[in-house]
């Protein structure tokens, strides 16, 4: 991935980083709810974040930082 993180990749990032800091799961529902994005528009995103190597996601579909998208997200 480049140096440069696009601004939704940002918005997801900063959503993410308080859900984790709140102890919430990072489920794709709760951030098209936070992000007032759709469903399918998170799952894109969350795919593309998985390739970029920011988060992986677990057997419930929730996200996790990668220790890359941990530094990017603070």
């Amino acid at each position: 991935m480049g140096d440069k993180i696009s601004t939704t990749i940002e918005d997801y990032l900063g959503v993410m980083y308080i859900l984790e800091r709140d102890g919430e799961p990072i489920a794709g529902v709760r951030l098209a709810e936070l992000l007032g994005v759709k469903p399918p528009t998170v799952t894109n995103t969350l795919k593309r974040m998985v390739r970029d190597n920011l988060i992986s996601m677990d057997e419930n579909h929730h996200a996790h930082f990668t220790r890359y998208g941990r530094e990017a997200a603070y």
